[in-house]
């Protein structure tokens, strides 16, 4: 009969059943091996820290291990590039589409870079979150802290003489949402519904060029 592999804890050493999500000597968060490699990640990893694959996506692309909705107090933020539609109106679209990327670049790396996950592209945009799957603390200063580093980073960016400076919109709301894997059953997407979600939003779709709105 073959043994059941253990998962081994980072933070004191000890092996746990493989069903555990939570050290049962010190407390400390398991390791979920990667599905592609099995490098065993940290919980809360959006991606292997050996090959890179999304270790999110994949995990919900399990059959054996769905996502159920579970409540999370999260920040959400929605920002787009003010103006875009238009500019890109004035290039061709492959201009078009290495600037919009260079301006998404940044504005993921401001997420990231404080501890938010983006959530999803929305054209020229984005919708990111501060608090699901992994919760922080600070999750709100860190929210407003990306926000004013993407704003600063894209108009910062140089574009070449025939693009102005481009500005964001920004909105960001925190609240009690369902956070959940979303979708059919051949495909689901990790994501968060709720009533700061559509606040989010509408305050982004509110806001001028270069403002940041946050509602509560």
């Amino acid at each position: 009969m073959k043994e059941v592999e253990r998962v081994r804890c980072l933070a004191c050493g000890a092996e746990n059943p493989p069903d555990f999500s939570f050290c049962g000597h010190c407390g400390a968060s398991l390791p979920r091996p990667c599905p592609r490699c099995g490098f065993g990640n940290p919980r809360g990893f959006s991606f292997c820290g050996r090959c890179g694959a999304d270790l999110l996506s994949s995990f919900l692309a399990l059959p054996q291990a769905p996502l159920e909705g579970e409540r999370r107090f999260v920040v959400v933020l929605f920002a787009d590039l003010a103006g875009f539609t238009r500019l890109s109106e004035q290039l061709d679209p492959e201009e078009a589409t290495v600037l919009v990327n260079r301006c998404l670049d940044e504005m993921t790396r401001a997420v990231v870079q404080h501890g938010g996950r983006v959530d999803k592209y929305t054209g020229d945009g984005l919708m990111a979150v501060f608090g699901a799957p992994v919760a922080h603390e600070d999750d709100p200063e860190q929210a407003l802290r990306a926000a004013l580093a993407m704003r600063e980073r894209v108009a910062g960016l140089r574009l070449g003489s025939e693009v102005p400076s481009l500005a964001l919109h920004v909105g960001l709301a925190c609240g009690r949402v369902v956070a959940a894997g979303v979708g059919g059953r051949e495909r689901k997407e990790y994501t968060v519904i709720g009533r700061s979600v559509n606040l989010a939003a509408r305050l982004e779709e509110a806001s001028t060029p270069g403002q940041i709105l946050v509602g509560e």
